[in-house]
């Protein structure tokens, strides 16, 4: 099964072989390439290829954060990605959100430093202050 590896180490990584066309190219049955992909740890396709996609969608919204879904799919396509209009929207859409909440999470302080606010923290002051309020019923 070290051919797994080795087709994998070798695949393109913008554009890497699902489970099924590693057992094609091997001819064995793409279970036995799924069960010894997750016992050793190796992620599937979409995974192995996220860091790569993601890296390349930044510097392009970066450049226009305005891009319409049709460009910047195309812009993913001439860098070599296989990927559709919707999944290259919804790669778009999480990583512009993913940056607000970023920017939500940066508060501007008297002395003129940026600080990191925890969400987590946040929710707790939150929920303390409203064991404090007494509601009726």
């Amino acid at each position: 099964m070290d051919e797994i590896v080795k087709i994998i180490e070798n695949e393109d990584k913008k554009n890497p072989l699902t489970d099924e066309k590693i057992a094609s190219i091997l001819k064995i049955n793409r279970e036995e390439v799924t069960q010894y992909r997750l016992e050793n740890g190796i992620p599937d396709s979409r995974e192995r290829r996220k860091p790569y996609l993601y890296e390349d969608a930044k510097k392009i919204l970066s450049e226009d954060r305005e891009i319409s879904d049709r460009k910047f799919t195309k812009k993913l396509n001439d860098l070599g990605y296989d990927i559709s209009r919707f999944a290259a929207s919804q790669v778009k859409k999480e990583i512009l959100s993913s940056e607000v909440i970023v920017a939500d999470n940066v508060k501007d302080n008297d002395d003129g430093k940026d600080d990191e606010i925890r969400r987590e923290s946040d929710l707790m002051s939150f929920n303390e202050g409203l064991k404090e309020v007494s509601h009726p019923l």
